[in-house]
């Protein structure tokens, strides 16, 4: 899980974590922290759907509507988008389940954030591991099976 994390940070490029925590006015540091803590559980909830609810074809489909693999080449554009964005779903659609407030807990906790600051990270950073997920598969001759 560490190389994949590596990875993602690595490809978070444009400064996306300083964009991101200056547009909530919070240290760029927290959203680099946040990112090992969100991404297994989107990780695990590709996984559930994929148990649960049609395989493999289900988590390409996922990544197809949700992951833009060119969100990575334009980071300010998705915050603009996000931050005209009124309520955020923490649980991403149902692909947490219930852990999309788990991790705004933590969040919370761990960094001394208030809620709503906390609430917002998630669908902030999301698109982003998810549009690194869709790149990912498009790039693997295994698709998504080779995460």
């Amino acid at each position: 899980m560490s190389d994949f994390i590596n990875d993602l940070l690595g490809n978070l490029g444009g400064g996306a974590t300083e964009k991101i925590g200056s547009s909530l006015g919070i240290d760029p540091k927290i959203i680099q922290a946040a990112i090992p803590i969100l991404a297994p559980m989107i990780l695990g909830g590709l996984k559930n759907q994929s148990a649960n609810n049609g395989g493999q074809e289900r988590v390409d489909h996922i990544l197809n509507k949700y992951g833009d693999p060119n969100i990575l080449d334009n980071v300010d554009g998705h915050l603009e988008q996000a931050g005209k964005q009124e309520n955020f779903d923490t649980n991403l659609g149902g692909l947490l389940g219930n852990s999309g407030s788990q991790v705004t807990d933590i969040l919370t906790k761990n960094f001394n954030l208030d809620v709503s600051t906390a609430m917002k990270i998630i669908p902030m950073v999301a698109p982003l591991i998810m549009g690194y997920l869709a790149k990912s598969k498009n790039e693997n001759p295994e698709g998504s099976t080779g995460f």
